[in-house]
């Protein structure tokens, strides 16, 4: 990808690379493709894989994309959303019913049924517990079908008989007769309770397991690595927050040892990735640079809720104290902070509220992202409050140090510093090493205000707008001599989206409005004389009906049968001097406005 060779080429291009080289594959090949995506909304950042890669894969010629998700990032097992972002993000092309097909699975007891029979037959005859399969024989055929309607007469979600399967397992007597008060109990709750029913099990186990499985709910990006000693940092931290400090410090060496049996006794609950292909089918699972996750977001939501062994708040705190003297202790040993550290430490900070401790931690500061940097601080002090001047520095001069060497990081961030910051004395320790080969220890160069620059556009970018959106977020749109405008959030740096493409030439403008409904649209007018109107959660040009406001039009359409400009226009600037008429309400063209040969820019406001 792009970003491989180029640190500061940015995901919009990363995006646009991946798009262009499916486009090249499948064009070249006669076979038809289809991309299976499962548990989107599971995903880290769902909305915008939707709407930046999936849409985007799915309209290239020969290509399919079958995506499994809920509806809403907002519904979760036995809470359904009233709002389906999910879909909306993954169809939204509502001029062509047929572009997309959504198929919608209800819950099915029988299937249900069928599941919880299947695993527990399963466990009998071929499992290798044989406490377990001893049990089950026990039990009976006719035993374990009453354990499986017992659990879909709940008419719960999937996840619930998942879970309820788990603990069977692990205590089969439960579902023999002269135990059915406590299997009732076992499914009296929901899919959270069946989870705390996991918790308290494991932790009579090892006392350090819920704490290991509440250092993965914190866990950001794709998961906590056992390397480095990151997992084990961050649960001890939790242990001794629990604790008040008051515990035995347990060795990397053991807990290595107790990582290896979370691994077998919690597996239902921990899933493991990792960013390397295997090499054989025998390597072993805990393989250098593998992440571990909590296996299901309902798994995270039980210690939001504090119901885990530490409060959700303290948890934050200390799992960003943790890593900070994880990060600084391998500073000091010259050691690479690995890639977790390096992506996701400032996140924790910004959590956290740690942006201080981070600033004195030079090195670590130095050895991080600066593009995570820069997100996070963005984020959580952007508006808020001022910015250290040390991460001001990163902020402002993101971009050169993506680029520089490791040994140049130092330098360039102090310079940044007295740039961004207004800290003319940077007053940091000289080091004493051979690394970093340079420093600032003051300068007066002149001052800026902190800024960033976003990279994806290809040639001028002429104008940018904000642009409000449904769900809260605030994006911004910029329009490029390029052709194109993009959509970008000011908080993760990032794309949103696809590029918007249908002008024939430079896109000289940009404004965003409201329809009277509430939805928000953008309007673009280009060197090809026309004016465009989108909506900027889609990506795709709109024209719906909008009734009951004026606005001001310059020429008007080319043909007399064409109607008119639609009447949310009325925040559109059309050329200056131009006549005032109300606006009739009705449907808008399909076609673009047009009537000028020359560029459509923004004129002066009217009276």
């Amino acid at each position: 990808m792009p970003s491989a060779d180029d640190p500061s080429a940015g995901i919009a291009n990363d995006i646009d690379w991946l798009v262009s080289g499916l486009g090249e594959v499948a064009a070249a090949s006669p076979r038809r493709f289809t991309l299976l995506v499962d548990a989107l909304d599971e995903a880290v950042d769902p909305l915008d894989i939707a709407r930046a890669l999936l849409v985007r894969m799915a309209k290239i010629t020969g290509v399919r994309v079958i995506v499994g998700t809920r509806p809403s990032v907002n519904e979760a097992p036995d809470s359904p959303s009233a709002d389906e972002d999910l879909l909306r993000a993954l169809a939204p092309d509502e001029s062509d019913p047929a572009a997309t097909r959504v198929l919608r699975l209800a819950s099915d007891p029988k299937a249900i049924l069928r599941y919880v029979e299947a695993r527990l037959r399963h466990a009998r005859d071929h499992g290798e517990d044989e406490a377990v399969s001893d049990t089950l024989a026990q039990v009976g055929d006719d035993g374990i079908l009453a354990a499986a309607r017992g659990v879909a007469e709940r008419g719960l979600e999937f996840l619930f008989a998942r879970l309820a399967v788990y603990e069977i397992l692990e205590d089969s007597t439960i579902i023999r007769p002269q135990r059915n008060l406590a299997f009732r109990r076992l499914l009296a709750g929901d899919h959270q309770d069946l989870f705390g029913k996991a918790m308290e099990r494991l932790a009579r186990i090892d006392d350090r397991y819920p704490f290991l499985l509440q250092a993965l709910s914190l866990a950001r990006g794709r998961g906590l690595p056992e390397a480095n000693g990151v997992w084990a940092a961050v649960a001890e931290a939790l242990i001794a927050a629990a604790a008040g400090d008051v515990i035995a410090h347990t060795s990397g060496e053991e807990w290595s040892s107790v990582i290896h049996d979370i691994l077998s006794h919690a597996a239902p609950y921990i899933g493991a990735d990792n960013l390397h292909p295997l090499d054989s089918e025998n390597e072993h699972l805990r393989r250098p640079g593998t992440v571990y996750r909590l296996a299901h977001r309902e798994f995270v939501d039980y210690f939001a809720r504090g119901r885990g062994p530490v409060p959700p708040d303290v948890g934050v705190s200390a799992t960003a104290d943790a890593l900070l003297s994880l990060g600084e202790a391998m500073s000091d040993n010259h050691r690479a902070l690995g890639r977790y550290l390096a992506k996701h430490l400032s996140g924790h900070v910004a959590d956290a509220d740690r942006w201080s401790d981070l600033e004195s931690a030079s090195a670590v500061l130095d050895a991080l992202d600066p593009d995570a940097v820069a997100a996070d601080a963005i984020r959580s002090l952007f508006g808020r409050r001022d910015m250290p001047p040390q991460i001001a520095g990163v902020v402002g001069a993101r971009d050169l140090l993506m680029d520089a060497a490791l040994s140049d990081r130092r330098g360039i961030r102090q310079l940044a510093s007295t740039v961004y910051g207004r800290a003319h004395v940077v007053g940091e320790e000289r080091s004493t090493e051979n690394w970093p080969t340079w420093g600032v220890q003051a300068a007066q160069i002149g001052e800026e205000p902190l800024h960033l620059r976003l990279t994806g556009h290809s040639s001028v970018v002429n104008k940018v707008c904000v642009v409000p959106l449904p769900d809260g977020r605030t994006v911004i749109a910029s329009a490029s001599d390029d052709g194109t405008v993009r959509l970008w959030d000011p908080l993760t740096l990032s794309p949103v989206g696809a590029p918007l493409l249908g002008h024939m030439g430079m896109v000289e403008d940009v404004v965003s409005f409201f329809t009277t409904s509430g939805e928000p649209r953008l309007a673009t007018g280009g060197s090809d004389g026309t004016i465009r109107i989108w909506d900027p959660i889609s990506g795709h040009q709109v024209l719906p009906l909008w009734k009951g406001t004026r606005a001001r039009s310059g020429k008007s359409p080319s043909s007399a049968s064409r109607p008119s400009p639609a009447p949310a226009c009325d925040r559109l600037a059309w050329p200056a001097r131009a006549p005032t008429e109300a606006c009739d309400c009705g449907t808008v063209s399909p076609e673009p406005f047009s009537g000028s040969r020359t560029a459509v820019t923004r004129a002066p406001p009217g009276p």
